[in-house]
């Protein structure tokens, strides 16, 4: 009886050993495959059988192509449904990360994209999102004239003209091609004229006062503006202000004329009355305003600016800038003085937005006018050879000014 039991648990372990010594052959034999051997079936797939895998290490630069490869097109994907969305402060920030990426390519696919989906949204007659996008662009590409120029059409569409005219005028100031400017210019005294017409229609007489004298400081060599001005003020009846602005151009070969006649007409209006032989305009005498020197650099004009410790500075008129800069070795080899307000400012520049200190010197002259206690900013000026700053509207404000291009002269007057 022992025995059976014996023979019956020796049994049951050789099974037990029989099923875990086939587990293990199986287990070590699952990844090879059989050799083939004479002809092999048509319905047996081929490859499976003679091609065996071969693992290869990839070449560190391929690897780095195509992981450079799919963040491209992440970033370029993200932005795409940005747009969609709406989301325009997210689309201004991978345009930023892309704009210090420093790849150009990248960026101006970028460009495209934008440029693309604004003008979807305008023929959508989505005027507001396209503002709305066109404004954060701007905020990071300040100097690109494209997008500028798309902004214009946005705004003409809301009929927001003046905003439109200010928008051109920064567009000129960083164009640079014949046929840009040539556009740009068009469109200017286009919407101008328009701009005026409505004021003038909706007896707006105080608008079109204001609006004259932006244009004259925004293009101040174009003598037509001050005719326009001028004829403001004598409609609001601002005769002594209309006499200064018609003796500003009452030399221009073009409309220095009909200045003049316009000028005796008013000067006319302060006489008492008199004789018909009095009272032709033509013998009213008229004596241009005051001017100083200016030296003409391409399609720029610099003019010599003077410190209180009579330094002459060679300065650049820019009516574009806010602020009067000069350049960090003009203030060293002129032995500038000034008083520093130790407030940093962010300027627009060629290569982006810069940091610059603001300095405050004494005075700063330009013929006989001087404007007292003037800021300026110090920063270097690149591509502004055979210039040593900029003078702008932080001074120029005080003044009513033409630029006479044929005579080269800068004429001035005391701002009434």
């Amino acid at each position: 009886m022992n025995n059976q039991s014996e023979n019956g648990a020796l049994n049951t372990l050789r099974y037990v050993l029989i099923l875990l010594l086939g587990f293990i052959v199986g287990w070590f034999a699952r990844d090879i495959k059989p050799v083939p051997s004479g002809t092999v079936s048509k319905s047996v797939d081929t490859t499976e059988i003679f091609m065996q895998p071969s693992v290869v290490e990839p070449r560190t630069e391929y690897v780095e192509q195509a992981l450079t490869s799919i963040k491209v097109n992440d970033d370029l994907e993200l932005l795409n449904e940005y747009l969609k969305k709406h989301d325009f402060e997210a689309v201004a920030g991978i345009l930023e990360t892309l704009q210090q990426g420093g790849d150009a390519g990248r960026l101006d696919e970028a460009n495209e994209m934008v440029y693309r989906f604004v003008r979807e949204l305008l023929s959508a007659k989505d005027n507001y999102a396209a503002k709305s996008l066109l404004n954060y662009y701007l905020a990071i590409f300040n100097r690109n004239v494209t997008a500028r120029l798309l902004l214009v059409e946005v705004l003409i569409r809301l009929t927001d003209y003046q905003s439109a005219i200010d928008q051109l005028y920064l567009a000129k100031g960083h164009a640079f091609l014949t046929d840009t400017l040539s556009l740009i210019n068009r469109k200017i005294r286009s919407l101008v004229n328009k701009h005026a017409a409505n004021l003038k229609q909706n007896f707006k007489l105080s608008s079109l006062l204001i609006f004259y004298e932006k244009l004259t400081q925004q293009e101040a060599d174009y003598a037509p503006y001050f005719i326009g001005l001028a004829e403001a003020q004598i409609s609001m009846g601002e005769f002594e202000a209309a006499k200064v602005s018609l003796q500003m151009i009452i030399s221009d070969a073009d409309v220095g004329r009909h200045a003049a006649i316009m000028l005796s007409e008013v000067k006319q209006k302060e006489m008492p009355p008199a004789t018909d032989s009095q009272n032709d305009p033509a013998l009213v005498d008229a004596e241009p305003a005051s001017s100083v020197k200016l030296h003409k650099q391409g399609n720029h004009y610099l003019l010599d600016v003077y410190t209180r410790e009579e330094n002459a500075l060679r300065l650049l008129i820019d009516t574009g800038a806010s602020m009067t800069i000069l350049t960090p070795s003009a203030l060293l080899e002129h032995n500038v003085q000034y008083n520093d307000t130790g407030e940093i400012r962010r300027f627009s520049t060629a290569n982006g937005i810069v940091n610059a200190p603001v300095y405050q010197l004494e005075s700063l002259s330009v013929g006989e006018w001087e404007v007292k206690n003037i800021d300026i900013a110090v920063l270097d000026l690149q591509g502004s050879a055979g210039t040593e700053g900029l003078l702008g509207m932080n001074f120029l404000q005080h003044f009513q000014f033409f630029i006479d291009q044929k005579r080269s002269l800068l004429r001035m007057s005391l701002r009434k």
